[in-house]
């Protein structure tokens, strides 16, 4: 019967892993109404306009051309002697599942500019990850997590509450 369960568990994990995978997207979490700096504007000024942001697409002639990243360091003089040039780095497609999409944002840069058919449409963030698509896949992995514990136990100890005796 244990090998039983463990099965039904791999295929309830299988099954609801691609059922957040055919609904949620970075789509559910990004940014599409994005403000953007030109590489003319004054770095310093950029970042004064908007202290709660850390990253600005920097355009020129309506085109992304990099991403200006707020620093450690002086922002003097203009945006274009201080963004980083677009690469395919920064870059995810806004039809990306979540849960592959996650862990890609403990890798600098710790943002992607968010492609929408075939243009950059928006940009999602580390601080988007605390939005409900992202808690729903995070509530799903520890109510999984708390399943395959409980099935280890019941595996080991029985029925009985003789394991609780273990916890201290």
């Amino acid at each position: 019967m244990h090998k039983l369960c463990e099965m039904n568990r791999d295929n309830d994990l299988e099954t609801t892993l691609a059922g957040l995978d055919a609904g949620l997207r970075v789509r559910h979490i990004a940014t599409f109404d994005v403000q953007s700096c030109e590489p003319e504007d004054s770095a310093a000024a950029v970042f004064e306009r908007h202290p709660d942001f850390d990253q600005f697409p920097v355009t020129q002639d309506g085109r992304v051309i990099g991403v200006i990243e707020r620093g450690d360091g002086e922002m003097g003089g203009p945006v274009r002697d201080h963004f980083r040039r677009l690469d395919d780095s920064m870059l995810v497609s806004a039809e990306e599942p979540l849960t592959g999409f996650i862990s890609l944002l403990e890798e600098k840069p710790h943002y992607r500019l968010v492609v929408l058919g075939t243009r950059i449409a928006g940009i999602v963030t580390r601080s988007d990850l605390i939005k409900l698509p992202v808690r729903l896949v995070a509530f799903m992995a520890i109510t999984h997590l708390e399943i395959l514990m409980a099935d280890l136990i019941r595996a080991r100890c029985g029925d009985d509450d003789a394991w609780l005796a273990l916890l201290y």
